[in-house]
């Protein structure tokens, strides 16, 4: 996903994410019937503020040098309203003091 915005915005002008995962079911009988997964997933992704006053090769370099990475590795339970994730993920890029999360929590709507 790549969006440019004209106007500014709460955060930053230039947005970018990515992802991507592998699951697979967990080989118990119990998990096999409601159909729990594993998944192992990577992400990478950054917010900065366009700056007009600078090159754009300047911009790309500040976008490069905040891009974020992180690792891990969750659990998938499908539900009748969607699907539960517990998932535990490693930051493998940060700025100094920057408050970081590993455990989360989420439930996505089914719409696929």
């Amino acid at each position: 996903m790549l969006i440019l915005f004209s106007d500014d915005v709460l955060g930053g002008d230039f947005y970018n994410a990515a992802g991507v995962s592998l699951s697979w079911l967990l080989p118990f009988a119990v998990t096999k019937d409601y159909g729990i997964r594993t998944q192992l997933f990577g992400t990478a992704g950054n917010l900065i503020n366009y700056d007009s006053q600078s090159s754009l090769a300047d911009n790309a370099r500040a976008w490069k040098n905040g891009l974020k990475t992180s690792a891990g590795v969750g659990l998938v339970v499908p539900t009748p309203i969607g699907r539960f994730e517990l998932n535990l993920a490693q930051p493998l890029s940060t700025n100094d003091g920057e408050r970081t999360k590993r455990l989360q929590i989420g439930l996505g709507y089914r719409f696929l």
